[in-house]
C-alpha cells in the first residue's frame, strides 16, 4: 500500500505544479500491484487512465470500483481473490495491449464489466493449452480460467456470455420445444444433470423431434451427468462447443449421430461412455480429452478407428466392446498406465492391440471374445521384473475365447498375478511367456489345438495354483522347469486333468515322463 500511495503522491504534486489547463491531462504509471481492498479503495484518481502493469492479487479484494477511471492496461492479472465476485469498476477499461489472466478467483462469476474491452491481439493461451501448445510469446496472452464462470476469448464479445446463470437441480429436455424454451434462458451453469432425450416425441404426439443442439453455447458446465440419448435425428453435438467440464459425459443411442464434434473442450470427465451410436465412424471431437476416470466404447457397430485421441494418457479403467469394425487401437498410444482395468472385448475385426504400446502398467488386462485376433502385438510394453519370493502379485491377464489367436509372442512378463488363457481353440503354444518366472495363480484350459507348453522353460515359482486342464490334444510338459515349485501346499493347487496327457506334478518336471 504504501508504494501505490507514494505514486499518488508524487503525481498529484506534479498536477498541483502544471498550469490549470493541463489539469485535464492522463496520467500513466507504469506498475502497481494491490494487495488489499484499501490498497484499491485509496487509489481512487480520475486522473489516471493508463498503465503499463496492473496485478490484482490479495485474500480481501471484494471491489474494483475505484479503478473506474481506467481505460488502457498494458498487461493485466488479476489472480487469486476468493471474494471477488464481479468485475465491475472496470467498465472504461477499453484496451488490454500484451497479456491478460484473470485465473484462480474462486468466487468470480460476472465478467460484463469488460464487454467492450478490446483484445484481438491477444493468444487464446486457454484454447493453446488445451491442445498441448505453449506459447512462444507468453507476454501476448489471454487466459481466464479457474474461476466460478469461465467465458472464452470470443464470448467475451457476447453480452449474454459473461455473466454466470446457474439452473440448480437436475433438467430433462426430450423435445424440440423444450430445448428452444431452455436455450432462451441462456443458462451457464446446470448445477446438477442435463439429459437430452428425444424418445417422447413423434408426429402422434404433435412435438417436434430434436434435431440439433445449436443454441446451447451459453453453457460452459455441467456438475452432474450429461447425457445425451435416445435422439435419433442428432448428427453432432454442435452447439456445446464452450463446455469445458462436466461431471460424466454419456453419449449413447443416437441413431444418426455422426461426430462428437462440439465437445472439443472437453479434457476430462469422471465417466465417459460412448455407446450404440451406429453411424459413428470416429470419435473425433474428443481430441483434446487427457484423462478420465472411466473410459467406455461399447457398441458403435460402425465405429472404425480410434485415431483422434492424440492427447489422452490417463484412465482408471479403459473398456472398448462390442465396436464390429474397429481393426486396431491405434490412437490409445499415449496411455501409460490404466490404475484399474483394461478390457477389450467382442471387437471382431480387431486384428493386434496396436495402439497399447505405450501402456506399462494396469490391475488387470482382459482380452476376450475377439475372433479376428491373431496376437497381442501392442502389449509389448508391459514388463514386469521379478524379484524373488517376496515379489507381490503383478498384472492379472485374462486371455479368453480368441478363436484366431495362435501364439502370445509379444509378451514380456516376468512376474505376474493371475494369467488365465482359456478357451483359444487355434492356439498351439505359448510362445511368448518365455521371461515369466512367476505366478499367483496360472490357469490353461480348454485350448483344443494347444500340444506343448513350450513357452514356459523360464516358470519356477506358483504362489497359489497351477490349473491346466481340458486341453484335449496337450501331450508335452517337457517345457517346465525342473525348479518349478508350488508354494501352496493344498492338494486343490496343482491340477492337472482332461488333456491329452495328465503328469503328476513329480512327473511334469522330470525328464522322461514329461509327455
Amino acid at each position: 500500500m504504501k508504494k501505490i500511495i507514494l505514486l499518488i503522491v508524487s503525481f498529484a504534486l506534479f498536477i498541483l505544479s502544471c498550469s490549470k489547463e493541463n489539469e485535464t491531462n492522463d496520467i500513466e504509471l507504469n506498475e502497481i500491484e494491490f494487495t488489499t481492498q484499501e490498497d484499491i479503495n485509496a487509489f481512487n484518481n480520475e486522473a489516471i487512465k493508463k498503465i503499463g502493469f496492473l496485478k490484482i492479487s490479495g485474500s480481501d479484494i471484494s471491489d474494483l470500483s475505484a479503478l473506474n477511471s481506467l481505460t488502457l492496461v498494458s498487461k493485466l492479472e488479476i489472480v487469486n481473490n476468493p471474494k471477488l465476485i464481479s468485475l465491475h469498476g472496470l467498465e472504461n477499461l477499453l484496451t488490454v495491449s500484451e497479456s491478460l489472466s484473470i485465473t484462480n478467483n474462486r468466487s468470480l462469476g460476472d465478467f460484463e464489466a469488460i464487454k467492450n474491452l478490446n483484445i484481438d491481439n491477444l493468444i487464446d493461451g486457454n484454447s493453446l493449452s488445451n491442445k498441448g501448445y505453449v506459447s512462444k510469446n507468453p507476454n501476448n496472452s489471454f487466459k481466464i480460467e479457474n474461476n466460478l464462470f469461465n467465458p472464452t476469448k470470443d464470448s467475451l464479445k457476447i453480452t449474454y456470455k459473461l455473466k454466470e446463470k446457474i439452473y440448480s437441480g437436475n433438467l430433462i429436455i426430450n423435445c424440440n420445444q423444450y430445448l428452444k424454451n431452455f436455450i432462451k434462458e441462456k443458462y451457464t451453469i446446470i448445477d446438477g444433470d442435463l439429459t437430452i432425450k428425444d424418445d417422447n416425441c413423434t408426429s402422434n404426439s404433435g412435438l417436434e423431434v430434436i434435431t440439433s443442439l445449436i443454441g446451447l453455447e451459453s453453457i460452459s458446465k455441467v456438475n452432474g451427468t450429461l447425457q445425451i440419448t435416445s435422439s435419433p435425428y442428432i448428427s453432432s453435438l454442435e452447439g456445446l462447443e464452450n463446455l469445458t467440464y462436466t461431471s460424466h459425459l454419456f453419449v449413447n443411442v443416437n441413431q444418426t449421430l455422426v461426430s462428437l464434434n462440439g465437445i472439443e473442450n472437453i479434457t476430462s470427465a469422471n465417466r465417459i461412455f460412448i455407446g450404440s451410436n451406429e453411424s459413428l465412424k470416429n470419435l473425433k471431437g474428443l481430441e483434446n480429452l487427457n484423462l478420465t476416470e472411466s473410459f467406455e466404447i461399447i457398441k458403435n457397430k460402425n465405429l472404425t478407428n480410434l485415431t483422434d485421441f492424440v492427447n489422452f494418457n490417463y484412465a482408471s479403467s479403459l473398456t472398448i466392446k462390442d465396436n464390429p469394425q474397429l481393426v486396431n487401437l491405434k490412437g490409445l498410444e499415449n496411455i501409460e498406465r490404466i490404475q484399474g482395468g483394461v478390457n477389450i472385448i467382442s471387437n471382431n475385426s480387431l486384428v493386434d492391440l496396436t495402439g497399447l504400446n505405450g501402456l506399462s502398467r494396469a490391475k488387470v488386462i482382459k482380452i476376450e471374445n475377439n475372433k479376428t485376433l491373431e496376437n497381442l502385438k501392442g502389449l509389448e510394453g508391459i514388463h514386469t521384473e521379478y524379484g524373488g519370493i517376496s515379489t507381490s502379485s503383478g498384472v492379472d491377464l485374462i486371455i479368453n475365447n480368441n478363436e484366431s489367436l495362435e501364439n502370445l509372442t509379444e509378451l514380456d512378463i516376468a512376474a505376474i498375478g493371475n494369467l488365465f488363457i482359456t478357451n483359444n481353440n487355434n492356439l498351439k503354444n505359448l510362445i511368448g511367456l518365455n521371461s515369466l518366472k512367476s505366478a499367483t495363480t496360472l490357469k490353461i484350459e480348454n485350448n483344443d489345438s494347444l500340444s506343448s507348453l513350450l513357452g514356459l522353460e523360464s516358470l519356477i515359482r506358483i504362489i497359489n495354483k497351477f490349473h491346466v486342464t481340458n486341453n484335449i490334444n496337450l501331450v508335452d510338459f517337457c517345457p517346465i522347469n525342473k525348479d518349478f515349485k508350488i508354494y501352496n501346499q493344498f492338494q486343490s493347487s496343482y491340477n492337472v486333468t482332461g488333456n491329452a496327457y495328465n503328469p503328476l506334478i513329480n512327473h511334469m518336471v522330470s525328464t522322461d515322463k514329461c509327455k
